[in-house]
């Protein structure tokens, strides 16, 4: 990132796993964003081999301590999956449940079992990302479709997956 950002600024992971920042006010002595400015940053973990790849998931809705399958290429080790819940931001204090849920996993080949939490305090309504992890590698997320809500987790209706 090339600007220092204050107020008013937003930073998002967003589903490929880079991560984007925008907006900020000048300060005097800078040079720098406005709010039409937009910055990406593209971790360096994203190179160091190939990642993970969720080619499908059984599940279209989340729900708290039900299982869900899903199937990974190339055929490799995961570590863990990943629940994030995506930036709802209007304001650089108001970002909503901002959390990641580091998920066990039970794997035979390319096939893996994840488990969510049946608690409400760890998985908050809302909207989350999964990801199947190789270390600190992340797949592109997979976005099952339906927003977790007292018994359910996932996006909402209509959102690619």
């Amino acid at each position: 990132m090339n600007w220092f950002r204050e107020c008013h600024a937003v930073t998002l992971l967003i589903p490929d796993g880079l991560v984007i920042t925008t907006g900020g006010t000048r300060i005097k002595f800078q040079v720098g964003p406005t709010g039409a400015d937009i910055e990406g940053f593209v971790p360096p973990y994203l190179f160091r081999r190939v990642r993970p790849q969720i080619t499908s998931i059984s599940a279209t809705r989340l729900e708290r301590g039900r299982g869900v399958t899903i199937n990974i290429a190339p055929a490799t080790t995961l570590t863990s999956a990943a629940l994030v819940s995506t930036g709802a931001h209007t304001h650089w204090v108001d970002t909503g449940t901002q959390r990641r849920v580091v998920l066990p996993v039970t794997q035979n080949g390319t096939t893996a079992e994840i488990d969510t939490p049946h608690e409400p305090n760890l998985v908050p309504a809302g909207y989350y990302m999964l990801f199947a992890m190789v270390d600190d590698i992340p797949s592109v997320r997979r976005r099952p479709t339906g927003a977790i809500q007292e018994t359910q987790v996932g996006l909402p209706d209509g959102f690619p997956h």
